[in-house]
């Protein structure tokens, strides 16, 4: 029997989700560990035909296939827990954003300080450290440094001060 013919059964939205996770067991795993069935032309397909099966049961589960753009993940991070409960569907956005912070917060670009307050966060820690302690990239503070005209330390200020150099000697020796 072909793998065609073999998983016909799960081309269908309405297939008993209870019997699909038992069946699960017999699937394969692929190289990033998996369980998938091959369908070629199945509407969540890859290219190569290859249907992940949590993305199946997450189909199933919403009654709408999971779109390319969508990504479904185990919240329990157990791979082989196919209980709808178990999976969420995603945008890329929502996935990056919930990778980052370990939480779904809304996404907000914007970070409130007053330009004295951040002239004296940047010469307290370095612009990485002060930018996750705003919840913003440290890119996001330089850009805010510049708009506000405020300097940041050189590259190298702050290991000059881990080797027990005072704010003035690191910068003579840096050449500020």
């Amino acid at each position: 029997m072909s793998s065609y013919r073999k998983h016909e059964k799960f081309s269908s939205l309405i297939y008993n989700l209870g019997d699909a996770i038992e069946d699960s067991r017999e699937l394969p795993l692929d190289f990033e560990g998996y369980r998938h069935f091959m369908y070629t032309g199945h509407p969540i397909a890859d290219t190569f035909g290859k249907v992940r099966f949590h993305r199946y049961i997450a189909s199933v589960a919403a009654g709408d296939w999971v779109s390319n753009e969508m990504i479904v993940v185990f919240k329990n991070k157990d791979r082989s827990d196919f209980r709808p409960e178990n999976l969420e569907i995603l945008t890329r956005a929502e996935k990056i954003r919930k990778d980052r912070t370990g939480v779904d917060r809304p996404h907000t670009r914007k970070f409130e300080i007053s330009p004295a307050q951040l002239e004296m966060l940047v010469w307290e820690m370095p612009v990485v450290k002060a930018g996750e302690f705003l919840g913003v990239s440290d890119n996001a503070v330089r850009a805010r440094c510049k708009k506000f005209g405020i300097k940041t330390p050189p590259v190298g200020y702050w290991q000059k001060l881990k080797k027990g150099l005072t704010h003035d000697q690191a910068m003579r020796e840096l050449g500020c």
